[in-house]
């Protein structure tokens, strides 16, 4: 069956239990691999665990979209309680490799104990928001839980955790800190930790004594130490970023972690450490080579930056109000910075502020005026409030920084409202663009796909891409003639529609053609989730996504 591709293996799946059985996974693996599965339990019939069994499609990665929290009566763990559960279970269980869940409930209910502890060869974990309020453990008198552990014994195996906000028993005490951090313990082999920042459920993020803050990490590394296993290597500092967190951590302490390690095992890398931090330092510690080596990735920028070589920097993530506040007038000369592959920068405020100057002297830096040949990675957001008119000035700016980002293979555009020829000029640049996302841009229309010449569309030039993703609630203007001229002579993968109202300008037709063409050979995921046209009801819609094998 090797002649055969993903769309007729499951196709010929669904013509009767024997050649569901003949169809093996094994087959579909190679066919499918690695697929995202997204469960949600706010659809009726749509997005169940129930639809993920009858897919066939071989699922390694699920997210568990459970909206609660609150006073929410379930908190999301109702989702748990489907009768297709054991079926996925059985079905999918040991082939599980990452799983993030949007509300986490501590193991309040069997259920849920028993769906995470069937991932039996777990290896990531995400939890968004962690529950910790109802645990059964957390209060003494209650009724012993029915497990012998308090955490599945998968959560051994678990190499990278990223914990969010974990909101805590009130009859603890306000910010206790204990739950997350029993977590952390549960995995004595992770690679990768983000670091976990408690937040009670009405005053926030608390911080009564820094050197408390880091006792946990630092007993973690010690037991790593007195066991001769040195498995950390990465410590995600992406929440440590509050106001109220700033005035009690400094980034020296942070290195102290550092040093610790250090003198137990080998380096240790920081990732998203924010420019705050930096601000914090003791101006006698800025020449220890510690902390250029350590940091890979930055939120923010500051003057304290150009101190530093940081010979691994990785990735910066810049805030325009943020940056703009910690930032002087220039820097005096660019920074090198030739690991640099990912750039993310969000305009979040009106920039007729003059501070914002700031940020575009350092963009000017970063981009214009010295080539970033191994820039693989960009992101550019403006948001609402940026006005209009400026936003026609720097995408002049955004056009002249084009010609030094030869290589790059990820771009993201949210909000850039300029003319259709500025878009039609990137993609006469970027022509190695292998993932590309266009989002709420309310001028971008037919044109910036097509160009001048209708038999030689501007896009089509992008032949590397195989991934595209369209967030059309504020891109009014793409119609039936971007699908039909453009998107069908595509070899796309991977390509995503969303928007919060049905579709009136695309219409059935307009998405059916694109089955006749290259796309319809070439693509391997096309959910038929988070968009719909207003010109079919939800069954039709789903039969049409059927001929895409899109089951989600």
């Amino acid at each position: 069956m090797s002649y055969l591709g993903p769309k007729e293996l499951l196709s010929l799946r669904r013509v009767s239990k024997s050649a569901k059985q003949w169809v093996s996974e094994s087959s579909l693996s190679s066919a499918w691999n690695g697929y995202r599965l997204e469960i949600r339990s706010d659809y009726e019939g749509w997005q169940t665990f129930e639809d993920a069994v009858n897919s066939g499609l071989n699922v390694t990665e699920i997210y568990i979209n459970n909206p609660g929290g609150g006073d929410d009566e379930d908190n999301g763990m109702a989702i748990y309680n489907s009768p297709a559960l054991a079926l996925f279970i059985q079905t999918y269980g040991p082939h599980i490799r990452k799983l993030k869940v949007r509300n986490f409930g501590a193991f309040h209910s069997d259920s849920e104990f028993d769906f995470f502890a069937s991932l039996t060869n777990l290896q990531e974990l995400k939890l968004e928001i962690v529950d910790a309020r109802n645990r059964r453990t957390a209060y003494p008198g209650r009724i012993p839980p029915p497990h012998p552990t308090r955490f599945p014994p998968n959560f051994k195996n678990i190499r990278v955790l990223k914990l969010g906000d974990v909101l805590s028993p009130r009859d603890t005490g306000p910010f206790d800190t204990t739950y997350h951090w029993d977590i952390v313990d549960e995995c004595p082999h992770l690679d990768y930790l983000r670091y976990p920042v408690t937040s009670d459920q009405n005053e926030g993020p608390n911080l009564n004594n820094r050197e408390n803050f880091f006792n946990h990490i630092i007993n973690y590394l010690m037991r790593q130490k007195a066991e001769k296993r040195f498995t950390l290597n990465t410590l995600d500092l992406k929440y440590i970023s509050d106001s109220l967190l700033i005035h009690h951590v400094s980034f020296e302490f942070i290195c102290f972690v550092e040093l610790t390690y250090i003198r137990l095992s080998h380096q240790l890398q920081f990732r998203n450490v924010h420019a705050e931090l930096l601000e914090t330092m003791n101006p006698s510690s800025r020449n220890l080579g510690i902390y250029d080596e350590a940091i890979v990735s930055m939120i923010n920028l500051v003057p304290t930056i150009r101190l530093l070589g940081l010979p691994n920097l990785e990735k910066i993530s810049i805030n325009s109000t943020a940056s703009s506040h910690l930032m002087h007038d220039a820097w005096d000369a660019p920074p090198d910075y030739d690991k640099l592959s990912s750039i993310s920068i969000l305009f979040d405020e009106d920039i007729h502020n003059l501070e914002h100057r700031n940020v575009f002297t350092v963009t000017d830096y970063l981009f214009h005026d010295k080539p970033r040949k191994r820039l693989r990675k960009l992101s550019i957001v403006f948001e609402e409030e940026c006005s209009r008119d400026q936003l026609l000035i720097r995408s002049i700016r955004c056009r002249r920084m084009a010609k030094n980002f030869s290589n790059l293979k990820i771009l993201e555009i949210v909000g850039w409202n300029v003319p259709n020829r500025s878009f039609l000029r990137l993609w006469n640049e970027l022509t190695l663009l292998e993932e590309l996302i266009i989002a709420d841009c309310e001028t971008f229309g037919n044109v910036a796909l097509i160009g001048e010449n209708p038999l030689e569309p501007t896009f089509l030039k992008l032949k590397k891409l195989r991934k595209l993703k369209f967030k059309l609630d504020k891109i009014p203007n793409l119609t039936d003639r971007a699908f039909r001229d453009v998107l069908c002579h595509m070899n796309l993968k991977e390509f995503y529609l969303e928007s919060y109202m049905p579709l009136e300008k695309i219409t059935p037709a307009g998405i059916q053609c694109l089955l006749s063409e290259k796309f319809g050979e070439s693509i391997e995921k096309f959910p038929f989730s988070k968009w719909s046209l207003a010109l079919m009801s939800l069954a039709e819609f789903k039969e049409l996504g059927k001929k895409f094998r899109c089951i989600f």
